[in-house]
């Protein structure tokens, strides 16, 4: 019998069926970045894109033989659009305006007999700590925890046994005694037909974050704190709530706290979006408001 652990304090809880039940695949647009760019799916499940700037489309270009082709705006008018998998392959897309500089992927892999409760993260000391249950498991052969530091290139961290017939909660844990700063992570299921089940990601570790503005509302200028991870190049924007871009400022910053002061003089009275990001496609962001 697996010796399980299991902690009601987890910072995230991320629910899925493998078998059963549609999971949602989270896309954000924004900074003409499809983000994640890239992911592996399980027929049945749902790719959903989610606005969060610009004007941009979601646009199917290469796609398995027999699956749906799909055009969608990404807009602040039209902020999200769902996409049901029905069809093992790969599946290639744009966005038409930003073409072809933005650009994403995802590929989808047949579902096996495998419903899976859980899967969620945790850091505690300089170790991340990773859960999952399964609530039904057949002939299912391993599961393996894969780790990435972009979210691009995922490398297999360790494995647990699976259950070869099981219908009983069962628990599992892995440690990654040396994380990336900020790391990704996903678990694939396989069975010995060689079928593979992916859960969602999970990031745990240190995050671009926008700490403070003042003063908010602003009438000339803005000052912006954020916590950076490392010596970097960012870019701070301003972009109004239609998504237009109206300001940005690239940025050389230093690990940890980080300020700047950002001209507001120029823009009309309104609501608009600071963003924050990074060469990883790290995006932190806060709302603002101009007298």
């Amino acid at each position: 019998m697996k010796k399980m652990y299991f902690s009601l304090l987890l910072p995230v809880l991320l629910f899925c069926s493998l078998d059963a039940h549609a999971v949602v695949r989270d896309v954000t647009v924004a900074s003409n970045t499809f983000t994640p760019a890239t992911m592996t799916v399980n027929v049945g499940d749902v790719v959903k894109w989610t606005w969060v700037s610009g004007f941009h489309t979601t646009t199917s270009l290469s796609i398995p033989a027999g699956a749906a082709p799909w055009n969608s705006p990404i807009t602040s008018n039209a902020t999200t659009f769902s996409y049901t998998v029905t069809v093992v392959g790969n599946y290639n897309y744009e966005c038409s305006p930003h073409s072809p500089s933005m650009a994403g992927s995802f590929t989808a892999v047949a579902a096996m007999p495998l419903e899976l409760q859980s899967f969620s993260g945790k850091t505690t000391g300089s170790s991340n700590w990773l859960n999952w249950e399964t609530v039904t498991e057949k002939d299912v052969q391993a599961h393996i925890v894969e780790r990435s530091a972009d979210g691009k290139q995922w490398a297999e961290l360790g494995r647990r046994p699976g259950s070869l017939n099981s219908t009983v909660l069962i628990q599992y844990e892995l440690e990654d005694a040396q994380p990336f700063n900020q790391t990704y992570y996903r678990l694939r299921s396989i069975d010995f037909d060689g079928k593979m089940a992916f859960s969602r990601i999970v990031i745990l570790g240190e995050k671009l974050s926008i700490t403070k503005v003042f003063p908010n509302p602003a009438v000339d200028q803005v000052t912006v704190q954020f916590t950076a991870l490392a010596e970097e190049d960012l870019r701070l924007s301003i972009v109004d709530l239609n998504g237009r871009l109206v300001w940005y400022q690239p940025m050389e910053t230093k690990p940890g706290l980080n300020t700047t002061v950002v001209p507001m003089r120029q823009l009309p009275a309104g609501a608009y979006d600071l963003l924050l990001t990074n060469s990883r496609k790290m995006m932190a962001s806060l709302r603002v408001m101009k007298k």
